[in-house]
């Protein structure tokens, strides 16, 4: 097999899955990937660039919307890890006023997915955290912030999204 498919309508890429996805990812319509098949042999290769229309990357119990990004695919049978550059944000409020703050990922693989912050106007990480929910992560006084932490601290939302994105999911599809 030896196909080249084109986006034309919505075509959503989702990861780890369908059922808790941190990243659910539009494509642009025309985005080209390739795919070939050999069944004698196995082999299977997935090449191409899929620029992101829209979507949104859940993390530290927030989503964050996509604004510019893309996912670049050279997969093959033995190892399927695309490579994801994407810049998402989300507006919060701070004691100084608004703030947009950044999620930032370069072109790393989606196994290794460990993105900074910037923001709009700049604060510091452990402001960052604290503006995101991570309050209790920093100890009065203490400056750094341990990121692993923060990902235990949120875990216990992935039952209650589940069930959420669920609904989310099925409302979007309904209205189109």
């Amino acid at each position: 097999m030896d196909l080249n498919f084109e986006t034309v309508g919505p075509t959503e890429f989702l990861w780890p899955n369908q059922e808790f996805p941190v990243l659910r990812a539009l494509a642009e319509r025309g985005e080209e990937l390739h795919l070939t098949y050999a069944s004698d042999t196995g082999s299977f290769s997935l090449r191409g660039r899929m620029n992101i229309q829209a979507g949104e990357i859940y993390y530290f119990d927030r989503s964050f919307y996509i604004r510019d990004g893309r996912i670049l695919f050279n997969e093959n049978e033995d190892d399927f890890d695309p490579r994801l550059a994407v810049r998402a944000e989300i507006r919060e409020i701070s004691t100084q006023g608004p703030v947009r703050i950044f999620l930032i990922v370069d072109e790393e693989r989606l196994s290794s997915f460990t993105p900074r912050f910037e923001s709009s106007p700049p604060l510091t990480d452990t402001e960052l955290i604290a503006l995101l929910g991570g309050n209790l992560l920093t100890q009065e006084g203490q400056d750094d912030v341990d990121f692993s932490q923060a990902v235990l601290l949120t875990s216990d939302l992935v039952t209650q999204f589940g069930v959420i994105n669920r609904f989310e999911r099925s409302v979007r599809d309904a209205l189109g």
